[in-house]
């Protein structure tokens, strides 16, 4: 469904950035760069499961998405990064 989407100009510089930083800069840096994605979806992830205090219903189309970066897991995972 995706294939033949273009980005938006914005998202399309984000992610040369993000190319170039991974590419050219040190580990450090590159990680820097990367860091917000976890911690903003992560946190948006959240928020938008406690939308749904009985579970986002299977028929949701992005209920994996939700479940996710609104999960356990992926909080960890990202605390432990951070």
């Amino acid at each position: 469904e995706a294939e033949g989407t273009e980005g938006s100009l914005a998202c399309c510089a984000y992610v040369n950035f993000l190319l170039a930083t991974g590419h050219g800069k040190s580990f450090e840096v590159a990680f820097a760069a990367v860091l917000p994605c976890f911690t903003i979806y992560n946190e948006v992830g959240k928020w938008i499961k406690s939308q749904f205090p009985n579970g986002v219903d299977e028929s949701h189309p992005f209920k994996a998405w939700i479940e996710t970066y609104g999960g356990e897991e992926f909080e960890n995972a990202t605390n432990k990064t951070a």
